[in-house]
């Protein structure tokens, strides 16, 4: 059975109205995408692996994202439960859960992931752990979700 976790932080929208979730038994549209890394992520190839999905899409200038980014869940469930062999992710991983982090302000540049008004996304604070998850600039995961 394909499971989908949606943790839309913040969805984006000027023009339309937008709501923070997929309709209960809608599907969630597939979407290949690239990381800061260079590394592609295709949804349904996670899903079709067995993985919970986890998106969470956010825009550098949300103070409510960016305090729950500095919480630490997301990295404790990618130690605990990510994609084994990944960096991070614990020897004893579960090997279940995948977590995609999205910049969904299709206004955000890539450099203000580093350098925005509330801090650097790709580091967390001084004491949690780096941030192995997939980090993402995609300008186009608001109109999806």
């Amino acid at each position: 059975m394909k499971h989908i976790l949606l943790t839309l932080a913040l969805v984006l929208s000027i023009s339309t109205g937008s709501f923070a979730q997929l309709p209960d038994g809608s599907i969630a549209p597939d979407f290949t995408t690239t990381d800061v890394n260079g590394n592609t992520h295709r949804l349904y190839d996670y899903l079709d692996a067995g993985y919970t999905v986890i998106l969470d899409i956010s825009a550098t200038w949300c103070g409510p994202c960016w305090n729950y980014h500095q919480g630490g869940t997301f990295e404790e469930i990618w130690e605990a439960h990510g994609p084994a062999g990944e960096p991070g992710v614990s020897p004893n991983t579960t090997d279940d859960v995948v977590i995609l982090w999205f910049e969904g302000d299709d206004e955000t540049a890539l450099s203000e992931l580093t350098n925005s008004n509330l801090g650097n996304w790709l580091q967390p604070i001084d004491t949690l752990p780096p941030v192995n998850f997939p980090i993402i600039n995609d300008d186009n995961i608001a109109s999806l979700y």
